[in-house]
């Protein structure tokens, strides 16, 4: 363990090294956010109809979680487009736009907290004794803060958890019945 510094070694700090309650919660934020992403390139792999190993490899290349999304959006219309000739009766090719349409909003989902994550990661966070925490704006609004109440980050933890567990339901639904498979059974 690394000795912990004299104050007179002390250059700066975090004033939410006095607020742990926060520093956990934008934490978790974090660690969501990854298990997000694994979440996320697990389905991909469903959805392009290869190892989650190849789907890893691809989806995590790009540096950018928009970018990352852009490219499920568009593997997901791909993969789930109805084909123009053959490829299926009405039924398989409303379970395409079905499973199509779901994926879709998964990505919605994502960006949405991926983007309120974001903002979290790379603003500046410091405190106003008399409003609480706040979190600096970045570029031009660099002087504006508003308070962010720690339900408000509790929340975000939230929405990404349920939605990791819905990327997952996804996933294993999709594996096991990819959507874009013809049923062949004889009813």
């Amino acid at each position: 363990m690394v000795d912990e510094p004299s104050k007179d070694e002390i250059i700066w700090e975090s004033s939410l090294e006095d607020h742990p309650e926060y520093v956990h919660a934008i934490g978790m934020i974090s660690i969501e956010n990854a298990n997000l992403e694994s979440g996320l390139s697990d389905l991909f792999s469903s959805i392009i109809g290869v190892s989650p190993r190849v789907g890893y490899a691809i989806y995590l290349t790009p540096k950018s979680a928009i970018a990352r999304i852009e490219i499920f959006e568009n593997a997901t219309n791909a993969a789930f487009a109805p084909k123009k000739r053959g490829g299926g009766d009405d039924e398989h090719k409303a379970k395409l736009k079905r499973a199509r349409d779901r994926a879709l909003k998964i990505a919605k989902r994502a960006r949405t907290v991926i983007g309120k994550r974001h903002g979290i990661i790379h603003d500046s966070w410091g405190i106003d004794e008399k409003h609480g925490v706040l979190r600096y704006i970045t570029g031009s609004d660099r002087l504006e803060s508003r308070p962010v109440p720690l339900p408000e980050l509790q929340s975000l933890v939230r929405d990404f958890r349920r939605l990791i567990i819905d990327v997952d339901d996804m996933r294993a639904e999709f594996s096991e019945h990819p959507p874009y498979m013809i049923d062949l059974r004889l009813t």
